[in-house]
């Protein structure tokens, strides 16, 4: 990615580093990010209690997330700290709201989410270290149980969308064609008779890049479908997955907007100095990856300034808001997200990933090709190839 965000592009007559997990140094660093986000959401969870403000839930991940990785990386590399911290801001989001709910303490004119008995919560979060994200996200129904398990169709979507994400997981294999995930995530939500989330989409990422243009739909629609590619070691991919016991179809409400992205191929100029105001703010300390504007608060911005800058912004493509998106009432909802680096081995790795609690469904898959996906172990790919090939050239 050609951006001032990135420290990678060399100056003339400099070494050209490696930015894929061909890199040692880079595949620790994905692999250290998605340690601090696997410890990251486990706190965020923990927090999902009855009478639990969501403001200051969201508020809190990233305060942990910004304290998990200050202890890592400390030492500077040529007189430079290295950058690392939210890769995707936390995010709470409760029953029929998909996703991007990341409001903030105090915001004015908006009414403070409290956690209740019964709310199926989705969290989603990022980390980075350098540059190298992961990103994972989990549903629970809170109050569930061993004892008293979320069921019928709370559980479905539940066990449908972790269900989902393992044998996508399990696809991701050098030559595997992208479209041909999208048909097991299908496949997985006909037997448990729930429906996919339209316009949901997995990604590559690569470092300071957390939406790749190489990307799987979870629900395939002509219209929208993205560009086939295959699966390649030595990348890295975000795998995202909502189910939903309704249509599978998404609507905005009037929540507004909270988390944003810069668009760095545009380079309007903007009029209003509010505006000026945040964008150097956003070009210092957010130039690749999203965030939230209760983050620039504490970097001196005021809440007025924030809101009237990012409105110029946004409306001249400068900034790309995360809408905040619902299905319709009375749906459940599930999110399942992980992120998986493929070593140039081939071998899969987990970064950051979560398995669902105290669900239970009436539904399991019957299809047999992909009951013989989740088949697979993860782990080490079999050497038989190799040894073949050994064994016919002795």
């Amino acid at each position: 990615m050609a951006d001032d965000a990135s420290n990678a592009s060399s100056a003339a007559g400099e070494e050209v580093v490696d930015q894929t997990p061909n890199n040692p140094d880079i595949m620790t660093k994905f692999k250290t990010a998605g340690s601090i986000a696997q410890e990251a959401i486990a706190f965020v969870q923990s927090l999902c209690v009855v009478g639990a403000s969501v403001a200051t839930i969201c508020q809190e991940g990233d305060r942990k997330i910004e304290e998990l990785a200050g202890k890592v990386y400390t030492k500077k590399v040529n007189g430079k700290a290295i950058k690392k911290g939210v890769a995707f801001p936390t995010c709470v989001s409760r029953n029929t709201c998909l996703g991007h709910n990341s409001p903030f303490v105090g915001e004015e004119g908006v009414v403070d989410e409290l956690i209740a008995a019964g709310d199926m919560v989705k969290i989603d979060l990022g980390v980075h270290v350098d540059g190298c994200p992961a990103l994972v996200a989990t549903t629970i129904v809170v109050g569930a149980t061993a004892d008293a398990p979320a069921r019928e169709r709370q559980a479905d979507v539940v066990m449908a969308a972790h269900t989902a994400l393992q044998a996508a997981i399990r696809m991701l294999v050098a030559g595997q064609q992208s479209p041909e995930i999208t048909q097991v995530i299908e496949r997985v939500a006909a037997d448990f008779s729930v429906a996919p989330m339209t316009g949901i989409l997995s990604h590559e990422v690569e470092r300071w890049v957390v939406d790749g243009a190489n990307c799987f739909a979870c629900k395939h629609k002509i219209e929208e479908a993205p560009k086939p590619f295959a699966i390649e070691n030595a990348k890295v991919y975000c795998i995202d997955i909502i189910m939903s016991s309704g249509d599978g179809v998404s609507r905005q409400l009037d929540a507004r907007p909270t988390i944003f992205k810069r668009n760095v191929s545009n380079k309007y100029a903007l009029k209003m100095k509010a505006a000026k105001a945040v964008a150097s703010e956003v070009r210092k300390h957010f130039p690749a990856l999203p965030f939230t504007l209760r983050a620039l608060g504490p970097l001196g911005v005021e809440p007025k300034t924030a809101k009237l800058g990012v409105s110029e912004m946004v409306s001249h493509g400068v900034l790309q808001p995360y809408p905040v998106l619902y299905e319709y009432d009375g749906v459940a909802v599930a999110q399942f997200k992980a992120t998986v680096l493929l070593t140039p081995a081939g071998n899969p790795m987990v970064l950051a990933a979560t398995a669902p609690e105290h669900a239970v469904s009436a539904h399991s898959v019957q299809a047999p090709e992909v009951q013989a996906i989740l088949a697979r172990e993860l782990g080490k790919k079999k050497k038989a190839k190799k040894d073949a090939a050994a064994a016919a050239a002795a």
